[in-house]
């Protein structure tokens, strides 16, 4: 009974053996992870236009309930108060806009009387080059030159008794110019705006407007005289 017993296990194990070397049937097909399918345009377009539509009432009750608080205050809505601040707007407006005409002016102008460079230009030399637009100082850029001339204007216009407000703009500051000195409009416009461009303007400063502003200034310093 012992020996069938071994016999048996015997067998078996041996039925194991060969069953565990012999390769699989089938191979388990690989898993590939769902893919997410990307939010289209539309759905973008709805969301943004949710969003837009939700920020618009939320400020349409922020300002609703502003009015409403300073209405059960007795705050009330000036109309003439904002009927002159709008008419200070619209003249600003308009002055930005007769001088950003009389710029375009200007530079057509230049354009048309500045001839062709030549190809054989000759470059300056050393000693021209070295040569100082301002006595005691070192050369500086152009744009650093029309800087310069508009703060000497505004130091003259000091020394005769019409001083720049730390609060005023140029543009500002330029109508009291022409009010203390109107026969001097047409240079104190081009100074303003050639200080504005240099001040703010990314574009490169070209040297022949840094002559019209220093020739600008030999006129106006013999023109301001003392404003009482």
């Amino acid at each position: 009974m012992s020996s069938l017993t071994r016999l048996f296990s015997a067998a078996m194990t041996q039925n194991a053996e060969e069953l565990a070397n012999q390769p699989p049937e089938f191979e388990r097909p690989p898993y590939n992870p769902p893919i997410i399918p990307p939010m289209s345009e539309s759905n973008s377009a709805a969301s943004s236009i949710i969003t837009f539509a939700f920020w618009t009432v939320i400020i349409a009750l922020i300002v609703a309930s502003l009015l409403f608080f300073l209405r059960e205050r007795g705050y009330h809505f000036d109309k003439n108060f904002a009927r002159e601040r709008l008419g200070t707007i619209r003249e600003w407006l308009r002055e930005v806009r007769r001088r950003l005409g009389r710029r375009a002016n200007s530079i057509r102008r230049d354009l048309m009387r500045r001839p062709a460079a030549s190809i054989s230009e000759v470059s300056p030399s050393p000693a021209a080059k070295a040569k100082s637009w301002f006595p005691g100082i070192k050369p500086s850029s152009p744009r650093d030159q029309i800087r310069f001339y508009y703060l000497a204007l505004v130091q003259r216009a000091s020394d005769q008794g019409v001083r720049r407000r730390t609060s005023e703009t140029p543009l500002e500051f330029s109508r009291e110019l022409k009010e203390a000195w109107p026969e001097s409009n047409d240079a104190l416009d081009e100074m303003t705006d050639a200080f504005l461009e240099a001040r703010y303007s990314p574009q490169p400063i070209e040297k022949d407007k840094v002559l019209a502003i220093r020739e600008q200034w030999a006129r106006l310093k013999g023109k301001l005289r003392p404003h009482k």
